[in-house]
């Protein structure tokens, strides 16, 4: 039985005339004649009694029209339903440069692509001070930072967590500080002020190098090269696998808060949602690795 035939009938049932329904449907009349013929024909039974003017349904029609309005509303429901998950969606994550959230997000993005696999993702990094301008003229979801925003009549912002710090090292190197040389990315921000002066006259340590980039970092300091600051989570794997180990926790106190940013009166998404509370889960899974060492 053709689904459109019980589309025409449904449309007519509602209308009562022909033209109407046809107007509704985009089809000639000689179509929706040919439906309705055709489904009485697979049923057996008369449904339409037809009039000059108007069109009354039958008794076997007004029971065929109950039970299979549903059905259709069902059908095409399922069917928008099928079209909008098949649609891939995109989210973007706007994160300010302040801090790093390589690991985080790399992290968080594997997790979201398992429970959303047809939500394409894009990650844009930024200043702290172009967040609110990029969220409110682009088009960004939400932002992850380590500062609350200034403009809280448009914007909103949100704890997410805490995250420790600790500083690693090569495991076979010197666990003394003045025997170790200081390894510090650049885009590392653990300290109001962070620049090389003032790593060197805090630690009474020579800055060996500035890395830009995560993974160089964690290989410099596995040679035993010198240690670094660095949150538990990013370096879980190497700690685990006693490749690099924690050589001073006792910074591990001075958290720093990460927030998540987003328009006032702006409803998140379900994608939004879940990759926030994603987030969230693998911060806690770096609180909750520091408390097992």
């Amino acid at each position: 039985m053709n689904i459109d035939w019980i589309n025409s009938f449904i449309i007519l049932a509602k209308t009562g005339n022909f033209v109407s329904a046809c107007n509704e449907l985009f089809i000639t009349q000689q179509s929706l004649s040919y439906h309705i013929n055709q489904l009485e024909k697979k049923l057996n039974v008369k449904l339409i009694e037809r009039g000059s003017k108007n069109n009354k349904l039958t008794f076997y029609g007004e029971e065929f029209l109950r039970k299979t309005i549903n059905l259709i509303d069902n059908f095409e429901t399922n069917i928008q339903e099928i079209k909008e998950n098949n649609q891939k969606k995109t989210l973007n994550i706007i994160q300010s440069t302040e801090w790093n959230f390589d690991y985080l997000t790399s992290l968080s993005v594997v997790d979201f692509y398992n429970n959303k696999p047809n939500t394409e993702i894009k990650i844009y990094s930024t200043f702290f001070n172009d967040i609110e301008s990029i969220i409110q003229y682009k088009n960004v979801n939400i932002a992850l930072t380590t500062k609350k925003i200034k403009n809280k009549s448009k914007f909103s912002s949100h704890l997410i967590n805490k995250i420790p710090y600790i500083i690693v090292s090569n495991k076979n190197s010197c666990k003394k500080w003045d025997k170790l040389t200081y390894l510090s990315p650049t885009y590392y921000s653990f300290t109001k002020n962070n620049s090389k002066d003032n790593l060197e006259k805090i630690h009474n340590l020579k800055v060996f190098a500035e890395i830009t980039s995560l993974n160089p970092s964690i290989e410099l300091c596995k040679r035993g090269l010198g240690a670094m600051y660095i949150t538990a989570l990013s370096v879980e794997k190497e700690i685990r696998e006693k490749d690099l180990i924690i050589i001073n926790s006792s910074i591990e106190k001075k958290y720093q808060d990460i927030f998540f940013v987003k328009r006032n009166k702006y409803d998140l998404s379900e994608e939004e949602s879940l990759f926030i509370e994603i987030v969230s889960k693998n911060i806690e899974k770096s609180l909750d690795f520091i408390n097992s060492i």
